[in-house]
């Protein structure tokens, strides 16, 4: 749908989209993290908490190759939304050894 839509001459259409994929695939992130947290059980963090860092990180990706065209959003959003991830886990295990 957004490689559809990027091609339509509707600027509404467009700017959705490009709004839209970064949200939708930090939001799979989020679930996910959250999913997994749950099952192991090692953390009980709300959905929205998990959500700002992937969000942070598909934004960031996406603007990267923004100039490129919106077929690169995809790898932009993907590399470093799972960064952001990452760099979570890894916050979260620096300061549980602190304590």
């Amino acid at each position: 749908m957004f490689l559809l839509a990027a091609e339509s001459n509707n600027a509404v259409v467009q700017a959705i989209s490009w709004v839209a994929a970064p949200v939708a695939t930090a939001a799979g992130f989020a679930l996910g993290v959250m999913i997994d947290e749950r099952l192991v059980g090692v953390g009980e963090a709300r959905f929205f908490t998990i959500f700002v860092w992937p969000l942070a990180g598909c934004v960031i990706g996406a603007l990267a190759v923004y100039w490129y065209g919106p077929m690169l959003i995809v790898f932009g959003t993907f590399a470093v939304g799972t960064a952001s991830v990452a760099l979570r886990e890894i916050m979260l295990h620096v300061q549980s050894r602190k304590q």
